[in-house]
């Protein structure tokens, strides 16, 4: 209500300014004046909402940069949790049941010794954390997980490649994953400290 009380307020005193232009009292040179004073006016106005249309533009960026920052921090915290859960069900299966165990223990030192039943169940055992190292591979590819806690949780991971018995699973499994990922875990099996 008010904006348009206010347009109508500036509509009559511009048609009254208008009119006294009209009256031949009025030198030509006030009329210019006038009338230049009006595209003046609404210049400025113009380029005020501009500047202020600009600022909110900024204001506006600027606040989506720190959300974006503050949702890339929570994606990288969520994404190693999600790792640690997938580690923590590996080592639980392992140390809840004696029968897991010994086929871990078994397989780790000599995987082609193991019966097919077991075989199996190891391969189901592996695939767990080289489908989270892949997954954590990836994540830090994208710069979504943090370089010091990748580094660590690839250096327990290297562990596992230690093992002769995961040497030999991985070459009849490494199928399984991205051509990427193994061509990473092929690196690290050559490394001499692996």
């Amino acid at each position: 209500m008010r904006a348009s009380g206010l347009r109508s307020v500036q509509q009559i005193l511009i048609r009254e300014a208008e009119a006294s232009l009209l009256s031949p009292n009025v030198d030509v040179a006030d009329k210019i004046l006038f009338v230049g004073r009006r595209k003046m006016n609404w210049e400025a106005l113009g380029a005020t909402a501009e500047l202020f249309g600009a600022l909110g533009v900024i204001a506006t960026l600027g606040y989506l940069a720190v959300q974006i920052r503050q949702n890339t921090a929570v994606v990288r915290t969520s994404s190693f949790q999600e790792l640690m859960k997938g580690m923590s069900n590996f080592t639980g299966s392992i140390s809840q049941n004696p029968e897991v165990a010994d086929i871990y223990l078994r397989g780790m030192a000599n995987y082609e010794d193991l019966c097919k039943t077991e075989k199996i169940r190891f391969h189901a055992l592996m695939t767990e954390p080289f489908t989270n190292a892949q997954v954590s591979y990836q994540l830090h590819n994208r710069g979504l997980i943090d370089e010091k806690l990748y580094a660590g949780y690839m250096a327990s991971f290297s562990g596992l490649l230690r093992a002769p018995g995961v040497r030999q699973w991985w070459l009849s499994s490494s199928v399984w994953f991205h051509q990427d990922f193994r061509d990473f875990i092929d690196q690290k099996l050559c490394e001499p400290d692996a």
